[in-house]
């Protein structure tokens, strides 16, 4: 029985996540979360830009998902959700340059619902559900 619980012991270490735990591997992560991450077909981009910081199925079946709904998505709400999921409460940096959230189809940046065209209030309701 010893042997059993042993074995459950190691698989359960084996298989649990792996996070960023230390200032190095976050500070990695807040500057590669810098500039807009596209998930890339099958989500390869964001993957394999992630591996290593996070390797995590759950979240990599996310990006796999959104992949499919969008290629050119990026990948960085569902990232920050997911670490918010796990108990990182991770203040990410702002980007310099607007993303493709903030800009209308024109690329005009649009700040306010006001002056922002239905399909990128529509994008922004998305986004915000992820």
């Amino acid at each position: 029985m010893r042997e059993i619980e042993e074995f459950e012991t190691w698989a359960e270490s084996v298989t649990e996540q792996e996070l960023p735990n230390n200032k190095i591997d976050i500070n990695q992560l807040k500057e590669l979360m810098v500039n807009e991450m596209p998930v890339g077909a099958d989500a390869t981009n964001a993957t394999e830009q992630l591996y290593g910081l996070i390797d995590d199925d759950e979240l990599f079946d996310e990006l796999l998902e959104l992949s499919k709904q969008d290629p050119d998505a990026d990948a960085r709400p569902v990232v920050v959700t997911w670490l918010k999921s796990a108990g990182y409460n991770i203040d990410m940096p702002k980007s310099s340059t607007p993303t493709s959230e903030e800009l209308d189809t024109d690329g005009v940046m649009m700040t306010r619902p006001s002056n922002m065209s239905s399909e990128s209030i529509e994008r922004l309701k998305y986004l915000s559900r992820i």
